[in-house]
């Protein structure tokens, strides 16, 4: 059984926006998994949140969410652009989606959330490290905040 198949039975959908993947990319911002054993990429599943497992249009939402089969690990992901905060709300929005909504159970050691703006990182630094305190405070772990392009390592 592969990660996504994992995933989409945890989450209980047939939904086909999971895509066995360790990046994901869009308008010069970057993310990836890095896998240091080759043969455990095919233990990440790559969900796209926005335009795809959440069509709602009023709903906040993250651009996708990465799945690491072998941690039970969540990273939710959001490429912006200057706005500030709110890629934060975003995140936290899918976050409460997949605990609430769906019923996901996620413990707060397997959630990590990355934001990777475009060349200039809003003026906002306070602001961001409040935010990953809260997040911290929160949500029990990391809240990653990178320029342009981000390398998580498994």
């Amino acid at each position: 059984m592969s990660c996504c198949d994992k995933l989409k039975k945890k989450i209980k959908t047939g939904h086909e926006h999971f895509k066995t993947s360790s990046a994901h990319s869009e308008k010069g911002k970057r993310i990836e998994i890095d896998v240091r054993d080759g043969k455990d990429r095919l233990s990440v599943c790559k969900v796209i949140i926005d335009g795809g497992f959440i069509s709602d249009p009023t709903k906040e939402k993250c651009d996708c969410l990465f799945y690491l089969c072998k941690t039970d690990k969540y990273i939710f992901v959001e490429l912006k652009g200057n706005t500030w905060p709110k890629p934060y709300e975003q995140i936290v929005s899918t976050l409460n989606y997949f605990k609430n909504d769906l019923n996901i159970k996620i413990e707060k050691a397997n959630i990590e959330a990355c934001i990777v703006y475009g060349s200039r990182s809003p003026k906002t630094g306070n602001d961001r490290n409040t935010k990953k305190d809260e997040f911290r405070k929160k949500h029990g772990s990391v809240l990653h905040i990178s320029q342009t392009e981000f390398v998580y390592t498994v």
